[in-house]
């Protein structure tokens, strides 16, 4: 969140990311991914899934070999 192109154009001076949004996102996405596995053990199948863009984001950049 902290990295999203609106917010470095709103708060950041130096393109760097926002440190507290950053923080915020890496507790809020663990919780996430808990809430999404028990929502599919709930109903019995894989329905909802939970992507972590960023991450995508980054291993695009430092693997792109890969892809």
């Amino acid at each position: 969140m902290g990295c999203a192109p609106a917010e470095l154009a709103l708060k950041s001076i130096n393109g760097e990311c926002d440190v507290e949004l950053e923080r915020a996102a890496s507790l809020y996405n663990p919780q996430l991914v808990k809430m999404v596995k028990g929502l599919n053990k709930d109903i019995g199948d894989d329905v909802f899934i939970a992507a972590n863009a960023r991450k995508m984001q980054n291993d695009f950049i430092t693997n792109p070999e890969l892809y």
